[in-house]
């Protein structure tokens, strides 16, 4: 049977680096700071399967769920402290110093996002460690996985633009503040 990639709006094919990013970024969410870390990984790999084929391509599933087995990686997805481990990983000895730069740059850029709001203080930089190494897994070159990786690092970049008092917001959104919140920033380029 053949993985389901969808369209975008105007018909293109979907980019592969937006499935992955997808799949990061839900896995992150997934993720609570306050419970057990390890103790949550059957359920996220029971959340992420069920939705192989339809939110998700299967093949990047399959991907996840063996990442799944290493405690390492989900032990510095929720620490924080994945910088170095990433920095080691991708051997940024052979990354063009204009590379280099961009990455730091979007790590930096991250933390401002993530600190943004106390719910968020380490998700992008979770959807970063997950995304790059899932884009390992799939065969992506190096430089394609930090490219990956500065991605993930700025997916979030739109709420820089949204008030702190709706992100903060406890209770359920008016209609005027979903309003703002689907107003964040998005980028879009043509071929």
């Amino acid at each position: 049977m053949a993985e389901r990639r969808g369209r975008a709006g105007d018909g293109a094919p979907v980019p592969e680096t937006s499935h992955l990013l997808h799949l990061a970024d839900r896995t992150a969410v997934l993720l609570r700071n306050d419970q057990p870390t390890l103790g949550q990984i059957p359920a996220i790999r029971a959340s992420i399967r069920e939705r192989s084929g339809t939110w998700f391509v299967p093949s990047y599933v399959d991907a996840l769920l063996r990442l799944c087995d290493r405690d390492y990686i989900w032990l510095e997805i929720s620490s924080g402290a994945m910088g170095d481990s990433l920095r080691r990983s991708l051997g940024m000895e052979t990354i063009d110093t204009e590379m280099r730069e961009f990455l730091d740059f979007s790590r930096l850029l991250c933390r401002i996002i993530d600190f943004k709001s106390e719910f968020t203080a380490t998700h992008s930089s979770g959807v970063a460690a997950v995304g790059k190494s899932l884009a390992s897994l799939v065969g992506f070159s190096r430089q394609e996985c930090v490219m990956f990786e500065i991605a993930a690092y700025l997916h979030d970049l739109g709420k820089l633009a949204i008030p702190s008092e709706i992100l903060e917001k406890r209770d359920r959104l008016t209609h005027a503040e979903w309003g703002v919140m689907r107003t964040t920033p998005t980028t879009r380029t043509r071929s």
